[in-house]
């Protein structure tokens, strides 16, 4: 990249298995997000961490791989869900 050039560069932000290492820290370095999700599953608990870990970015798009080939479809769909649950206006009203 020239060095003239305002181009925004996003931090791979990664979570992986204790066993794994640390990861890459989840910190906002551009106007959009990059993760990946590389522990080897996610239960419902663990999809609202990586959800609450991903939007606490505060970007305004962020784009989230997995690595899971046989049960990526459903965590993706899973962070999905949790998107729109937060952005619909009952999300906000107390017992929704």
């Amino acid at each position: 990249i020239p060095p003239d050039l305002d181009v925004p560069v996003a931090l791979c932000a990664a979570e992986v298995d204790p066993d794994e290492g640390q990861g890459a820290p989840f910190v906002a370095t551009a106007p959009f997000g990059y993760v990946r999700l590389r522990r080897a599953s996610y239960d419902a608990a663990a999809l609202d961490a990586a959800f609450t870990r991903t939007r606490g970015l505060g970007v305004g798009e962020v784009f989230v791989y997995m690595k899971h080939e046989v049960e990526g479809p459903s965590y993706a769909q899973g962070l999905l869900d949790r998107a729109r649950a937060a952005r619909s206006p009952d999300a906000s009203r107390p017992g929704s």
